[in-house]
């Protein structure tokens, strides 16, 4: 009797060490899985990079600089997307019902009380309010988009996508990552040991002639022609990883790829015919085509030197009208107010040569349009005059510099992050000037403990709301609302008197 009930005293404790290990304390981090580590990665890598930024017109398009420009909730969605997860690019409207169907279990803020700080969010969570979304990734951090603040491509603020310590942006609650999230389709396309006989080339699916074809999966398009097999893989009757396997197409082998269905082509190997996954397969070049790219580029770049020496002869040599920001422009000396490109022609469009700090002071030989051709550092190009101030003229007869009287006595605006009780503050951001005086707000805006984007929100104010401003700094002004004290920005506010 003493033993069996040992036994059972065994088996009891047994299950109360397994229940516990089921049942992890809420507020405690669990173990970051792959996936996670990878998405924050990502995120951080685009933060990091200036040549991405924020645009919700242009969102996952390639931008001017080299980059790609994201919203907030592309930044997230696609940080996922790029570590496995299935997920789709949305919007804040549609993100619950795709985080969800994805797998992430949706966590409601009443069970996070947000207000005691981030001791129960996890890394990797997706703070997510309707408006605005961001990522956790630990340590009081987040990462996310957040505002275009100049109109420019990429980021030239370094804020407009950027690791931040972690505010309370009243979130409606988290999408975090579970065991059960849905994973993008991992295939069975590489060779693999089978009992299967060999089969008949009796594909099982409709066949297509095309010569490309593209596939949701791996969301790449592939084509016909000759590719170079990366590793073992399997050659199938069907272009399908459920389809019987023919025979193993060997690391290395070189295949002529006839037609293409999805990530599957059709080929013939060592007598066999069947279908390949091209995920694993590298596509030859074309020599023809490599000739006529080589030789379009070339054509190109005559064009470009057409259209340089066109631009060039046309140019004034003193002043010249600009419609986009209808100014006219002279020759002289400018200072940039901000960095520009130098181009080798008088359009965005044209290849840019280098960059010039903001504070350069560069003189304008020609103008056309907005544009001055320059020379800095021995090299000759264009640069917008619409980012700089004019400091003195170039006189026809000879060319050389010569300070006028009202030049000398250019005002100097000083710009200070520090609270100001001056009546007006220059702002380099938006390029505009602010006044104390009321003001009518155009959107919904957080008044902030600080005069920065950065700092912590107090309260949410609606559109339509008047305030009075009283000091500035920058773009934000300092008011006093429904008994509080705080900052707003000014950018989405006109003011009225």
């Amino acid at each position: 009797m003493k033993k069996i009930l040992n036994v059972v005293f065994a088996f009891v404790l047994a299950i109360a060490m397994s229940a516990s290990l089921v049942l992890p304390n809420v507020e405690e981090a669990d173990a970051t899985s792959q996936m996670v580590t990878d998405a924050i990665s990502w995120a951080k890598k685009v933060a990091n990079n200036n040549k991405n930024g924020y645009s919700m017109p242009k969102r996952n398009q390639k931008n001017s600089v080299g980059g790609t420009e994201y919203d907030c909730s592309a930044l997230v969605c696609k940080a996922y997307q790029q570590a496995g997860a299935k997920v789709s690019i949305g919007s804040t409207a549609t993100m619950k019902s795709i985080f969800k169907k994805a797998g992430f279990e949706y966590i409601p803020a009443s069970k996070l009380n947000y207000c005691v700080g981030t001791s129960k969010l996890k890394k990797g969570d997706v703070l997510w309010r309707y408006g605005h979304t961001e990522l956790y990734i630990g340590n009081g951090k987040n990462v996310g988009a957040h505002w275009d603040y100049d109109g420019r491509a990429g980021d030239s603020s370094g804020s407009e996508i950027d690791v931040c310590s972690y505010y309370n942006n009243s979130w409606s609650g988290v999408f975090r990552y579970t065991s059960d999230v849905k994973k993008i389709a991992e295939s069975s396309d590489t060779a693999t040991t089978t009992t299967e006989s060999p089969s008949s080339d009796n594909t099982n699916t409709a066949e297509t002639s095309t010569e490309k074809s593209y596939d949701p999966t791996t969301k790449k398009t592939y084509y016909v022609g000759a590719y170079k097999v990366n590793q073992d893989m399997n050659l199938r009757s069907g272009a399908d990883t459920s389809s019987n396997i023919i025979k193993v197409v060997k690391k290395n082998a070189k295949v002529e790829i006839t037609k293409v269905k999805g990530r599957f082509g059709k080929t013939t190997y060592k007598n066999s015919t069947g279908w390949v996954s091209l995920k694993y397969a590298t596509k030859q070049k074309d020599e023809k085509k490599k000739e006529e790219k080589k030789k379009d580029t070339e054509d190109k770049k005559v064009e470009e030197k057409k259209e340089e020496s066109k631009t060039e002869a046309t140019v004034s040599t003193q002043s010249s009208y600009d419609k986009t920001t209808k100014k006219t422009y002279y020759t002289g000396t400018y200072k940039l107010t901000g960095d520009v490109f130098m181009r080798k022609a008088a359009n965005t469009s044209s290849e840019d040569i280098l960059t010039l700090k903001a504070g350069t002071k560069v003189t304008a030989t020609k103008v056309s349009g907005r544009f001055g051709y320059i020379t800095y550092k021995g090299k000759t190009g264009w640069c917008s005059l619409r980012y700089a101030t004019k400091t003195s003229t170039v006189t026809a007869s000879s060319k050389k510099t010569t300070t006028t009287k009202k030049s000398t006595k250019t005002k100097t605006v000083k710009v200070s992050t520090k609270a100001s009780n001056t009546k007006s503050s220059y702002d380099k951001v938006t390029k505009k000037t602010y006044y104390t005086g009321t003001y009518k707000l155009n959107g919904d805006v957080f008044m902030r403990k600080g005069a920065s984007t950065k700092a912590e929100d107090i309260l949410t104010l609606k559109a339509g709301k008047t305030v009075k401003v009283t000091k500035l700094s920058g773009r934000f002004g300092y008011i006093t609302y429904k008994g509080k004290k705080g900052w707003v920005s000014l950018k989405f506010a006109k003011r009225i008197k």
